[in-house]
């Protein structure tokens, strides 16, 4: 079986050359075989507080709100991000179409596991969008951003509702609890991150500092062949 250092510091090498490939983990559970994003509201807010109090972290100091709309135009898939930024009450929406490139699902021995995946995003000039389109998936986010060794890497915290419509999305938010997700990603691509490291050591960062997240440094982790 391939290790999973293998797989990441593969993944690297790949960022390396084409900087436009987003790379990132995400902390769920694999059940079934099957990943499940998100992770229990006391386990988000004890890490997210750590990470918040943590010296070496520059923080937002606030949260974000946006919405993701999700659409199909001329047998493509897109994704429209509407943000509403408290700091400056303005509105601000992008469209890109994004590509899964690879995904692999790491099992451990601990409560989580985590899934290490990239992608890349191709941004759409607004004008060939119609102004009114038919989702079928409307995602609402409150999102917190922490950045590392100079905004190289960045974890993110969100609270997330999902439905097929604004109005329905919006009613969760209401009257449901949220998806609690935390994220690692790769940000360092334009910096000289790389020039410095082999694409195993930044692999082996990425992987600790993801492992880092669920607290036990010493677990055991491999990747899990049995995705469904």
């Amino acid at each position: 079986m391939t290790s999973v250092l293998t797989i990441t510091s593969d993944m690297f090498s790949k960022v390396r050359k084409n900087k436009n490939i987003e790379l990132e983990s995400r902390i769920g559970k694999i059940i079934d075989g099957k990943f499940v994003n998100g992770v229990k509201q006391e386990f988000f807010e004890e890490v997210y507080n750590e990470i918040k109090n943590c010296a070496d972290v520059v923080s937002d100091d606030h949260w974000i709100e946006q919405m993701d709309v999700f659409f199909k135009h001329n047998k493509n898939n897109y994704r429209t991000r509407v943000t509403y930024p408290n700091t400056t009450m303005i509105i601000n929406s992008e469209t890109i179409i994004k590509t899964r490139l690879e995904t692999y699902d790491v099992e451990t021995d601990n409560e989580y596991q985590f899934r290490i995946s990239t992608s890349l995003e191709e941004d759409v000039n607004s004008s060939i969008i119609p102004t009114l389109v038919d989702p079928y998936f409307v995602r609402l986010k409150h999102i917190s951003h922490h950045y590392l060794s100079n905004n190289d890497w960045c974890v993110t915290f969100t609270k997330t509702w999902g439905a097929n419509s604004r109005t329905e999305v919006e009613k969760k938010q209401h009257n449901e609890v949220p998806c609690y997700e935390i994220e690692c990603e790769f940000l360092g691509c334009n910096s000289t991150y790389l020039q410095k490291r082999t694409d195993n050591s930044a692999a082996e960062s990425f992987l600790m500092k993801t492992i880092d997240i669920i607290g036990f440094p010493d677990m055991k982790y491999w990747i899990n062949d049995k995705k469904k």
